[in-house]
């Protein structure tokens, strides 16, 4: 299978039965990456129809969204927003995002989780993009405030949190459904406790940001690394791993290294995804 993938679905089946869980890359891409939107997941049950859950929602990741989203989650198939963590690149996209859902007609309840300060800074966001818009959005918005101590379940969706270690508090996300698992890191390189969400994940997605485990060994840079996601995925016993974040004078740079990379590694199946990959869990 090839690491780097244009294709619409990728069939990534495990060994175990039940439902389906599909995850689309919005986008894989860092903060500053002009060729690569940000870092975005879009996780969706057997069905393309509803109950979705979009994770980070940046700059450039919310018109990605209508590009590689279902046309049928365009307006009320959203059911929740995760965001990790209050930088630009991980949530200042919900305010173009929610415009244009209320645009496409949407009229159902949506929520947003993240930190304590969302429920301030969404509608700040919102009011500064396109004055008065929040408040006369056609559906409602509430906000659930996340934590490490606190699983969440909405509807079928299982959600868990730890901090990794970043600038700005971050908290990874192990999501369930059924019996399928997708751990997303947010920004950062793993800590005790979010290494800890990776365990027998069918998908693993990791900020990787360097290539090289050793260009910031303590995560003192706020992020992971290619190598560093690698070692997590072996020890966590994740099926597979995809790289995600990766500073763009890597993944643009140093390419062909990057692919060196996970073609040598054997016993996990590491992907490099491009916006639009789907992949079936």
């Amino acid at each position: 299978m090839p690491l780097e993938h244009d294709v619409n679905d990728v069939m990534l089946r495990t060994t175990r039965g039940g439902m389906h869980m599909r995850v689309i890359f919005i986008g894989a891409g860092e903060a500053f990456d002009e060729h690569t939107p940000n870092t975005s997941l879009l996780t969706l049950p057997d069905s393309y129809d509803a109950d979705a859950v979009l994770l980070d929602c940046g700059f450039t990741a919310a018109a990605a969204f209508f590009r590689h989203a279902p046309p049928k989650l365009h307006a009320d198939g959203l059911a929740a927003i995760y965001l990790t963590h209050l930088h630009g690149d991980h949530f200042l996209g919900l305010p173009w995002l929610l415009h244009r859902l209320g645009e496409d007609g949407r009229t159902k309840h949506l929520d947003i989780l993240g930190p304590a300060d969302t429920r301030e800074v969404i509608p700040a966001a919102s009011e500064i993009a396109y004055p008065g818009s929040f408040a006369r959005l056609p559906f409602p918005v509430g906000f659930v405030e996340v934590s490490p101590s606190h699983d969440i379940t909405l509807d079928r969706w299982r959600f868990r949190f730890a901090p990794s270690l970043h600038g700005q508090p971050n908290l990874a996300v192990r999501l369930e459904r059924d019996d399928k698992i997708l751990c997303y890191s947010g920004d950062g390189a793993p800590g005790p406790q979010s290494a800890s969400l990776a365990h027998n994940a069918d998908l693993l997605v990791q900020d990787s940001y360097f290539l090289e485990k050793d260009k910031d060994p303590d995560g003192a840079s706020g992020h992971g690394s290619a190598e560093g996601s690698i070692e997590l995925a072996r020890k966590s016993g994740s099926r597979r791993l995809a790289l995600v974040h990766i500073a763009r004078c890597v993944r643009h740079g140093r390419r062909e290294e990057l692919m060196r990379l996970a073609e040598s590694v054997k016993d996990v199946q590491v992907l490099i995804p491009q916006p639009g990959c789907v992949l079936t869990l």
